[in-house]
């Protein structure tokens, strides 16, 4: 027993005792940390451009799925393909319980690549309730594209005016509208065009109508087409230039949009290397539609308007994109000359895009559902502007946000496309005198120093 009570009084016995503890102790805290990691990951994207993440539309159409969606990938062991295929699906797992996936080697397996019809490598077939998409290029902006097409039960349908002069959505030149019908297809809508006196309606399952850049006039039997479209819970977006013949103007006034005869001048676009009768709007109102917006929007040769006050109580308006300070409506199209007049111009900030609906009066009221876009330019969605900085993501924000699509409104997965990089003018004086002036001036100075230095030795 003494030599025992000795034992455990030994400095070497307590040393050790405590170590075993504390080896105890550390162990149990691993532990603990395996456990509640194995349950609940945890991912970190450090690098500034967020490169190993994915967009925030993406994460919001992931967590609003309400359906299970099958993904059996068939990529080769071995290939970057694979690599690519992992970390894209696991990023779209970590966001919702709703995605599942499996990874095949067509070679190894070939029974299932027979059963599933793969003649190719690198195809995702995804699976969810009675539909089924296949992609052949393993990237971001295909796999979620797909992931909406087979959520949807069925498609909306979205007409284009035409018969007007407007923007064509076949047109693959600068002028037309082909990279916005492309990118709507993505977001799984389904793109059509009307012809209005041809039709005599606007189709009943039409989710939104779209009033591209009309040049000759809308005559009457087609605006009482419309306006009976829009009362009885009809979506328009009315893209409207200046100078348009299509004498939209009293229409607007009807829906709460007093329309100005004038051209929007902004000095500051020279800023952004772009002529001054091209606004960029780079900062937004607080509206769905552009909340999460942060590139700037540029709008070439635009209008603006204003708010019918008088009919404040029955339509409620909000603002999306008003030009800069400095900026001003020019009423003088055709002088030559841009110079505010006080009196005769419009002062900036002034409105270039805006949102309407009906407010309800009281709360038995039954919301009919209507909503009207106004935005005083149309080539801001044209092939030539739509991937400009935010152009393509407010034009599609516009279109969800009438559509009652408001998984869709957000910031859209980025491609491959380049990515303009604005200075202000003081950064671009910096970024212009330290390369060519400050470096070449101090190496000089130097040299000179030095040369002085050893002359006097």
């Amino acid at each position: 027993m003494n030599r025992l009570f000795g034992f455990t009084r030994k400095r070497s016995t307590r040393m050790g005792t405590n170590a075993f503890a504390a080896t105890l102790f550390v162990i149990g805290i691993l532990s603990v940390l395996a456990l509640l990691l194995n349950k609940h990951s945890f991912r970190f994207d450090f690098s500034e451009e967020g490169n190993f993440s994915i967009a925030p539309q993406t994460v919001k159409i992931l967590k609003n799925l309400k359906q299970d969606i099958k993904i059996t990938g068939f990529v080769e062991e071995g290939t970057k393909s694979k690599e690519k295929a992992v970390d894209l699906l696991n990023n779209f797992k970590y966001q919702t319980p709703h995605i599942q996936y499996e990874l095949i080697d067509p070679a190894r397996r070939p029974a299932i690549a027979k059963q599933y019809g793969i003649t190719q490598s690198d195809t995702l077939v995804l699976e969810g309730g009675k539909q089924e998409k296949r992609i052949r290029t393993i990237n971001e902006e295909d796999l979620i594209n797909a992931v909406v097409q087979v959520n949807q039960d069925q498609k909306k349908s979205l007409y284009f005016l035409e018969g007007h002069g407007e923007h064509k959505i076949g047109d693959s030149e600068k002028e037309g509208y082909s990279f916005a019908k492309e990118s709507l297809e993505k977001d799984g809508y389904d793109v059509k065009t009307l012809l209005l006196l041809q039709e005599g309606k606007i189709p009943d399952n039409a989710a939104v109508l779209v009033v591209g850049g009309p040049m000759t006039q809308v005559i009457s039997t087609e605006k009482t087409i419309l306006d009976h479209y829009l009362s009885k819970g009809g979506k328009v977006l009315f893209l409207i230039d200046p100078e348009s013949r299509a004498d939209f103007d009293s229409f607007l006034k009807n829906w709460g949009a007093e329309l100005h005869q004038d051209l929007v001048i902004d000095p500051m676009s020279r800023l952004f290397g772009g002529d001054f009768t091209i606004p960029v709007v780079n900062s937004f109102q607080n509206h769905e539609i552009t909340r999460e917006m942060k590139a700037p929007v540029f709008f070439p040769v635009a209008r603006s308007f204003s708010f019918k006050k008088e009919m404040e109580a029955e339509i409620a308006f909000n603002p999306l994109a008003e030009s800069g300070p400095n900026s001003w409506g020019e009423t003088k199209i055709r002088s030559g000359e841009a110079k505010f007049d006080p009196g005769e111009d419009f002062k900036g900030p002034v409105t270039i895009a805006g949102a309407f609906n009906f407010k309800k009066k009281s709360e038995a009221e039954l919301d009919k559902g209507s909503k009207w876009i106004v935005v005083g330019d149309s080539d801001f969605a044209t092939n030539a502007f739509f991937k400009a900085a935010g152009n393509g993501d407010l034009f599609l924000n516009m279109i969800s946000w009438l559509a009652e699509e408001k998984g869709l409104i957000s910031v859209r997965a980025k491609d491959d496309q380049s990515t303009p990089f604005f200075l202000t003018r003081s950064q671009g004086k910096l970024f212009f005198l330290v390369p060519i002036l400050i470096v070449p001036g101090a190496v000089i100075m130097a040299g000179i120093l030095v040369w002085r230095v050893r002359r006097k030795r």
